[in-house]
């Protein structure tokens, strides 16, 4: 997340319950301005890359898929 081109935070924390109580996470939080520049311009690149969810599609996908979320269900804390 870059705030004001200068701010930035980058890591695994998201902005809930979970994270803050139940999770193992880890952000790395600076002040600096190139350093906010190349994560914007990370994420630019991620979203020009990035494929919407499509609900039909995603209830559609097959037991090897549903396999691996269920496993990473069980390992959730460490992701």
């Amino acid at each position: 997340m870059v705030v004001d081109g200068a701010w930035s935070t980058i890591g695994t924390a998201n902005m809930d319950y979970r994270s803050f109580f139940t999770n193992y996470e880890v952000n790395l939080v600076a002040r600096d301005a190139p350093l906010a520049a190349a994560l914007e311009r990370r994420f630019r690149a991620d979203l020009a890359e990035a494929a919407p969810v499509v609900p039909r599609e995603w209830l559609a996908r097959g037991w090897p898929k549903r396999l691996s979320e269920a496993t990473g269900w069980l390992v959730r804390r460490w992701l």
